[in-house]
């Protein structure tokens, strides 16, 4: 009997049938896991070919005869075709792994023959295909829905990534309330990769200082983490003024801008940076490291590691004429001559003038 399409209210019950292939070892031809949510498919991808080559780990994919993986450009109908008629070695089965290989596009290359192969495919092979973009009204798709199996990892709703979320801080021996989770999720979005290493994040915080689990994760503690992690992309971005990394600039600021950072709280950071680069910059020589990071009061490691390299290769003259620009457009912001966006814009436009 067909298996019907996957609908927006099904993932978790398109996910329970994947997993109850890899316990019963009751293997489709082919799993296609597609949808922006990178975590779910290299999760499922993981999970599918460690159970179907026995392994303890995907990491040992790589030292495997029977495991074979193909990608973007890499990825060629012929290559794939053979390698999925060559029988596997000692093993129930070859699996192959085809990545963001663009079959789906339209008129891409190979979809057809691939089409054609895959319901003839040898039944000791299985192919895992794991796309962030597919065209669903194409031949390739419809063959892959009708012989294998689809997960659609962008169907999962935001109540199940709520769950999932309280169910990492929970192994780690951490509790956040319903509130709480709400409010981080807000900040983060449902990007399961982006939340994912902003709970890594916070685990750290919390676990840095020996505290006794559990332990209850707070707004405090959201909020300190992201704050410092504010701070850490407005140092990247003074850097990347520094060096006339106009791309890179760029690329912050729309960051910035997408987490909706008030251009005042960047003005204000970007001062303090250029600031305290001055004032490294003079006392270097004069005191070690530890006396300016107790002058500054800053860690020591970001005098070492942060500071020392930004400096490294310029003239104090440059960091100077920086700070009389930001004074000058500073001085313009308060007497409400521009508002605080366009100061940020002159500052950045005019660094790479320097």
């Amino acid at each position: 009997m067909k298996r019907m399409a996957q609908t927006k209210n099904d993932f978790a019950a398109a996910q329970n049938a994947l997993n109850n292939d890899i316990r019963e070892r009751s293997f489709k031809s082919i799993y296609l896991l597609l949808g922006e949510q990178a975590y779910l498919r290299n999760q499922n991808r993981d999970r599918l070919v460690t159970a179907a080559l026995g392994l303890g780990s995907v990491q040992e994919a790589g030292d495997c005869f029977n495991y074979s993986r193909f990608a973007g450009e890499n990825a060629a109908a012929d290559r794939i075709i053979e390698m999925a008629q060559t029988l596997p070695f000692f093993s129930e089965k070859r699996v192959i792994v085809l990545e963001d290989t663009g079959f789906f596009d339209k008129g891409a290359n190979d979809a057809a023959a691939l089409s054609e192969f895959l319901p003839v495919m040898p039944d000791t092979t299985m192919i895992i295909m794991s796309e962030a973009k597919t065209d669903k009204r194409s031949k390739l798709y419809k063959v892959i829905d009708k012989t294998g199996f689809v997960l659609d990892c962008d169907s999962i709703e935001p109540a199940m990534i709520g769950k999932w979320a309280a169910g990492l801080f929970k192994k780690a021996g951490l509790t956040i309330s319903g509130a709480d989770l709400a409010y981080f999720l807000d900040r983060t979005g449902t990007d399961m990769l982006a939340v994912n290493a902003e709970i890594e994040k916070l685990i750290c915080y919390k676990m840095e200082d020996g505290v006794q689990v559990p332990a209850a994760v707070t707004r405090e503690d959201i909020l300190t983490m992201g704050q410092a992690q504010l701070k850490d992309r407005v140092f990247e971005l003074t850097d990347a003024l520094v060096r006339k990394q106009a791309d890179t600039v760029f690329s912050i600021y729309m960051e910035l801008c997408s987490l909706q950072t008030a251009p005042q709280v960047i003005l204000s950071l970007l001062q303090r940076q250029f600031l305290n680069l001055l004032r490294v910059g003079e006392l270097s020589g004069k005191m070690p490291d530890a006396q300016i990071a107790q002058e500054l009061k800053l860690p020591v490691f970001v005098i070492s590691k942060r500071y020392r390299l930004v400096l490294s290769g310029f003239k104090k003259q440059k960091l100077v004429s920086l700070i009389d620009r930001m004074a000058a457009i500073d001085t313009e912001y308060k007497s409400g001559k521009i508002d605080a966006g366009a100061a940020l814009e002159m500052l950045m436009a005019g660094a790479a003038e320097l």
